[in-house]
């Protein structure tokens, strides 16, 4: 039998110490069946720890979490370690952890009560380490160390030349009174079983084993097995008659702009987004109880809109027609179309020559009246997920200057809810904030069911571990901020279908404001219209220009040629006849920048001809934007730019 290391320190604790995965992997080379991580006043390994054994499939190797802490009795400090039992102990954990942190903004110390620890043990074994206390304990007699050491669960002990008889006579006293007595490593090292019996070597042989193995070995069998960090359920707030809130206001606006009778096409795009395709059932906004998400965001828009600010949407929001009909966004991602406002008329325009509608031609609807146009084409998709389940994140920005009005908003509005900032850590371990991200604990459950608090100021608290590790089951609000809806709220506020699509070329070298990439690529490019523009800028982003560049140069490409976005990456793999989802899959995959099974990928476009030029700028893309990002961003530019000298 192997023994389990009850003592394990991770760089969330020192920066110089090794991350939690190489002491796991030690751990499993040297013959462990199991660990037990306890970093100093932070559980932050546990989520690194759960996706390591969850994606390599590690079943025949135990972790144990917990954490070494400082308990504060009379007026010293006794350093003691906590492990976790069960899912109720993983709880009371997460508590003990924010009151160290709150402690340590209120006292300036990192120090919990034994009060506390013993209102918060349900769940949990407290661990003494008794080499912290051995000048108290040769002060007292026998009965007060045996008193003393009663109130653990387990009794920790390491090596100590210097102080061999004492330890002897404390492991004694603990054993006798049937203790449980664990032999452990030092803080920075991890030791193999031999190396550890060596180390009590000073001990009978009988003793060494029981502390060495045949304790750590009883004490992991108190611990359950595969106690979940997280679980695969949403946790989303809730908003009375959401689901009837969200189709009346989405039918309301759409027969507004369309008419009470609906085109068949609106009708259908509409009825996608809700509840998924026919063949699909629990799909969709409202039939993955996505809509409290849509009507969040549309009630920060339109508070955003009453104090005067317009907001500018980003990331892929525009792709979703029930956001623009809701007002989160102002991108139409309906085919392109005409459209009267008066009798209704509409049809789509499928024209190979038009990328978006401010390409198409004015045209009078047979009641007399000049049509409206509108559509950028944009399937839904990337946005919602192939089979429409995928969790929208809706990304807005809001003008700097209501950043504090708008975030008291906020937490009025979910008031029955926890709302805490999104927490974030470097490095060395130490917390931040992720700017504008606020994370929505719905109020039938409690932060400390997911994470500890990390109070970083009196009023100031986050989430203690990185928001990353706790956005697949909790919704993040991404409050984000920008100066063109500052700028644009001194304009008049201007529907974007308006651009004056005629002088575009007026504003190149505005648009060359940007960035300096931007500019060069604007020069080189010369976008005649709309939709050149848009592929132009969305060049700018990470290396794709670098990418293309060259080919450009020497026109082996034009910039009919160029996937600036997403959505173009989709449309290109379709338009080889690749199936509908193996192109989404390739599409999302590629966008992510993420390469481990590129060669794989690129053997399969291989066998549909796809252009060498193509594979290899496809094999070097970091990241590709949403192309309703880029849209959004060129129409605010353009909007503040056409009005920047009046």
């Amino acid at each position: 039998m192997e023994r389990i290391e009850f003592n394990a320190l991770t760089n969330m604790s020192k920066k110089n110490l090794p991350d939690p995965i190489k002491i796991i992997e030690k751990a499993i080379s040297l013959g462990q069946r199991g660990i037990a991580i306890t970093d100093f006043n932070n559980v932050r390994a546990f989520p690194i720890v759960c996706k390591y054994l969850s994606s390599n499939n590690i079943t025949n190797f135990k972790v144990i979490y917990g954490a070494k802490v400082k308990m504060l009795v009379n007026e010293f400090l006794v350093t003691i370690n906590i492990i976790v039992r069960n899912e109720k102990g993983l709880k009371n954990l997460y508590k003990i952890i924010s009151l160290i942190s709150k402690n340590n903004l209120d006292l300036k110390k990192k120090v919990i009560t034994r009060e506390d620890l013993v209102s918060l043990s349900n769940g949990l074994l407290y661990g003494l380490d008794v080499n912290k206390m051995l000048d108290i304990y040769d002060d007292l007699s026998d009965e007060d160390i045996v008193s003393d050491m009663m109130w653990y669960d387990f009794i920790m002990v390491r090596s100590d030349e210097r102080n061999q008889d004492k330890l002897k006579r404390i492991i004694n006293l603990a054993r006798d009174y049937r203790k449980i007595v664990i032999g452990i490593s030092e803080d920075s090292y991890l030791k193999s079983t031999e190396e550890l019996m060596n180390d009590f070597a000073f001990l009978d042989s009988d003793t060494a084993y029981d502390i060495v193995i045949e304790n750590p070995n009883l004490l992991s069998d108190l611990v359950d097995d595969n106690i979940l960090i997280y679980d695969n359920h949403v946790y989303l707030p809730k908003i009375k008659n959401s689901k009837k809130i969200l189709k009346d206001e989405v039918y309301k606006k759409a027969r507004l702009i369309y008419g009470d009778k609906l085109p068949k096409e609106v009708e259908k795009r509409i009825e996608l987004e809700l509840y998924g395709r026919d063949s699909l059932k629990n799909k969709g906004i409202i039939g993955s109880n996505y809509e409290t998400i849509y009507l969040i965001s549309k009630m920060l828009v339109d508070y955003s809109k009453s104090l005067g600010y317009q907001v500018m949407p980003r990331g892929g929001v525009g792709a979703s027609f029930v956001a623009f009909l809701l007002g989160i966004t102002n991108i139409n991602p309906l085919p392109m179309h005409y459209y009267c406002e008066y009798c209704h008329e509409f049809y789509i325009i499928d024209e190979d020559k038009y990328k978006t509608f401010h390409e198409m031609p004015d045209r009078i609807c047979k009641c007399g009246k000049t049509l409206l146009k509108d559509g950028y084409n944009i399937q839904v998709q990337l946005f919602l997920g192939y089979d429409l389940t995928k969790r929208p994140e809706i990304n807005i920005n809001y003008a700097t200057e209501i950043e504090d009005k708008l975030e008291d908003y906020l937490k009025q509005l979910l008031k029955e809810n926890t709302v805490i900032r999104a927490g974030t850590y470097n490095s060395k371990g130490i917390p931040g904030i992720n700017p504008g991200g606020v994370m929505i604990f719905p109020d039938y459950v409690e932060v400390e069911d997911f994470t500890p608090i990390e109070y970083l100021s009196k009023n100031l608290i986050t989430t203690h571990f990185d928001y990353h590790d706790l956005t697949r089951n909790i919704l993040k609000i991404n409050c984000l901020y920008h100066d063109i809806p500052t700028l644009l709220s001194n304009i008049k506020e201007n529907n974007n279908n308006r651009i004056d699509d005629n002088n575009l070329s007026e504003y190149s070298y505005l648009l060359g404001e940007h960035s300096k990439t931007f500019k060069e690529i604007v020069k080189l490019l010369k976008p005649k219209n709309y939709y050149e523009y848009v592929i132009s800028f969305g060049l700018s982003y990470e290396n794709l220009f670098t990418n293309y560049k060259e080919l450009l140069i020497n026109k082996q490409i034009t910039i009919k040629d160029i996937i600036a976005s997403r959505e173009d990456l989709y449309d290109y793999l379709l338009s080889l006849k690749i199936d509908s989802r193996t192109s989404y899959l390739i599409a999302d995959y590629i966008s992510k920048g993420k390469k481990e099974h590129w060669n794989e990928i690129e053997e399969y476009l291989k066998t549909y001809k796809v252009k060498d030029y193509y594979l290899d700028i496809l094999s070097k893309v970091t990241y590709l934007p949403y192309k309703a990002h880029l849209i959004s961003y060129i129409n605010s530019y353009l909007e503040f730019l056409k009005h920047k000298d009046n």
